[in-house]
């Protein structure tokens, strides 16, 4: 089953030494903007060091050119892993923003309203979703799927 990921999910599952669960479930595509992200200077070292050495099972895509009307406040990996989740038919994008998902689903990402989440956490961390170096009060990982 191919995956399109933003760039928290990848980052909170590498921070919570949980990102081997991925390859169990699916081959995970990610767009340039969000390789980027996991490699901006304020990401966490062990989030960088994870990003040079990419495991067989993600593949980085070239970012879309497509129109990104009604995006405009998302972030450059959200507006890029939704626009790839498209232009591939993806089976599963991975997102956590709330803001991102609504997108999604108002794209077709979720025609079938199959949501699901597959995390909540609170935490004072010292790390930004985008980025992984924001506080976050409430981080939310859903599974958007049955939208090919």
């Amino acid at each position: 089953m191919t995956a399109v990921s933003d760039t928290s999910p990848i980052c909170y599952l590498i921070l919570i030494d949980k990102i081997s669960l991925v390859p169990r479930l699916f081959n995970v595509l990610v767009p340039q903007a969000v390789l980027a992200e996991l490699r901006h200077e304020d990401a966490p070292e062990v989030v960088r060091k994870w990003s040079f050495n990419l495991p067989s099972w993600i593949a980085v895509k070239d970012d879309s050119v497509a129109a990104t009307t009604g995006m405009e406040n998302l972030q450059a990996g959200e507006r890029a892993a939704i626009l790839l989740a498209q232009s591939v038919n993806a089976n599963v994008i991975l997102l956590d923003e709330k803001s991102a998902r609504r997108v999604a689903a108002r794209s077709g990402l979720a025609g079938n309203r199959n949501t699901r989440h597959i995390g909540r956490s609170r935490s004072a961390t010292t790390h930004r979703p985008a980025r992984c170096d924001r506080t976050t009060q409430d981080h939310e990982l859903s599974i958007l799927a049955g939208f090919t």
